[in-house]
């Protein structure tokens, strides 16, 4: 005898086309540092509901394909922040069938190109921040065709265009993220997978040698995100707001935001520093009622609340 339930693979398409339908009215929040004025200044801050990332997360992936051929298994790093396009790459770059690889940028820069050039990434995604640091590093990653700079300002990819350029690698393609999405489909034919493919892999710190990676299936990330919804873990649930503190590089912020598009549970997203007096801020203005950080974290804002 045979079972006569449906049998749909595992996938982090599934997840997303979920959240975004199912939670299309839950947002992603991420918040800027805010110049000093005062002990708690309020950060800026920018909301993008699920299904407005559901949207843009196939944009993201036609224009990967179209401007950067890629195609499943292909890998595609991050050189981000904590903010909503890093959530958008990890959804985006998975559910098409390509591996998604979070680039810890507090490693130094032979750790960095030896994660670049072990995982063969073909495109990388850049907060305009980082487009110095990434210049530095692509003449030793020969992989490298391609990189997609965050953010709607044409300046910030002329500069990121040309530091790579006096770099030595003229033969890099440098486009604009927000530009690259606008006029794309706001659907994608996402593949059918196999759930046991790799969706992401991430590496190590702290370890002997060279970083270690980590790849992760679809079905691994799948059952992960079905147990941090239960009591026994993080609970999460939906409509509670989450604050992640832990970057999307070390085990993808925990797998909190798949598991958040899961329930509809509203992300709070610290952008590019956890700084104590940053989070306070946040903390203040987003009132999450759920967390996660390392200790030292916490310990750091208990220190600042505590003066």
């Amino acid at each position: 005898m045979e079972a006569t339930m449906q049998e749909i693979p595992f996938s982090i398409a599934r997840i997303l086309e979920y959240g975004a339908t199912a939670h299309g009215s839950a947002t992603i929040t991420t918040y800027a540092e805010a110049s000093p004025e005062g002990p708690l200044p309020s950060p800026e801050s920018e909301s993008t509901t699920f299904a407005t990332i559901g949207a843009r997360c196939a944009a993201l992936a036609h224009a990967l394909h179209a401007e950067f051929g890629i195609n499943p298994a292909d890998r595609v790093s991050t050189l981000l922040a904590e903010d909503t396009e890093h959530v958008e790459s990890l959804l985006a770059v998975a559910s098409m069938g390509a591996v998604f690889n979070p680039l810890n940028r507090h490693l130094a820069d032979d750790q960095i190109i030896h994660v670049i050039n072990h995982t063969q990434a073909r495109v990388i995604i850049c907060h305009p921040e980082y487009a110095d640091r990434l210049a530095t590093l692509l003449p030793s990653c020969p992989n490298v065709t391609g990189a997609l700079i965050t953010g709607s300002d044409p300046s910030h990819v002329r500069m990121a265009r040309s530091l790579i350029r006096v770099a030595g690698r003229e033969d890099i393609r440098v486009l604009g993220y927000e530009e690259n999405l606008n006029n794309r489909a706001s659907t994608y034919p996402w593949p059918r997978l196999p759930e046991t493919s790799p969706a992401a892999v991430c590496y190590s710190t702290g370890t002997t040698g060279a970083p270690k990676a980590v790849v992760y299936s679809h079905r691994s990330l799948w059952l992960h995100s079905l147990n941090l919804r239960t009591a026994d873990s993080f609970g999460i649930r939906n409509g509670i707001p989450f604050l992640c503190c832990v970057p999307i590089c070390h085990v993808l912020s925990w797998g909190v935001p798949l598991a958040a598009f899961m329930t509809g549970a509203p992300l709070i997203l610290p952008g590019r520093t956890i700084a104590a007096e940053h989070l306070a801020a946040v903390i203040e203005n987003a009132m999450p009622r759920q967390a996660h950080g390392s200790p030292g974290v916490w310990t750091a804002l208990y220190v600042h609340l505590s003066l």
